[in-house]
């Protein structure tokens, strides 16, 4: 492994492991006065996505362990306004989402924290997108943290301007 991919895995792991306190510090108000609010009703609520960042994290690390277990493992795809309708994410409470993310998170990255350079190299299969090794995989993990980071803020940010 060279020193940049090194430093590139590092600094993945760095902001996989900061989005529980980025949630934290967007989502510093009241969570039972915010957690319902979207500014787009075809798009979760803050409870929804703390939920579903929740459940997801299952099953990224699923992923990770398979690719790292597995010979190129297919890894399916997952609807996720499927599995928020079934799990009923709108009806969880976002307190214990948010603790229970917050602890699938740390096993994530003590997970990634553990690997050897040639686990970073393997691969799987990911069906509309093709062969991923582990690093791409988690920077796909990052992207997604990233989108709903973005989302989350504009949901604050729209609950604050309506509520003063």
């Amino acid at each position: 492994m060279t020193d940049y991919n090194r430093f590139i895995i590092e600094g993945l792991i760095g902001a996989l492991s900061g989005l529980p306190t980025i949630i934290q510090d967007i989502t510093a108000l009241d969570w039972a006065s915010i957690a319902d609010f979207t500014a787009d009703p075809e798009r979760f609520t803050i409870r929804e996505i703390i939920a579903h960042l929740a459940e997801f994290d299952t099953i990224f690390l699923d992923r990770f362990q398979r690719t790292c277990t597995e010979e190129n493992p297919e890894l399916p795809g997952f609807d996720e306004v499927e599995l928020a309708r079934l799990h009923r994410y709108s009806e969880l409470d976002v307190s214990d989402q948010y603790k229970l993310f917050s602890h699938r998170r740390s096993s994530m990255v003590a997970f990634l924290n553990s690997r050897s350079p040639d686990d970073w190299a393997r691969t799987a299969e990911r069906p509309g997108i093709g062969s991923v090794n582990l690093q791409q995989l988690v920077t796909i993990t990052a992207m997604h943290d990233n989108y709903h980071i973005r989302q989350l803020t504009h949901w604050v940010a729209t609950a604050h301007r309506k509520t003063n």
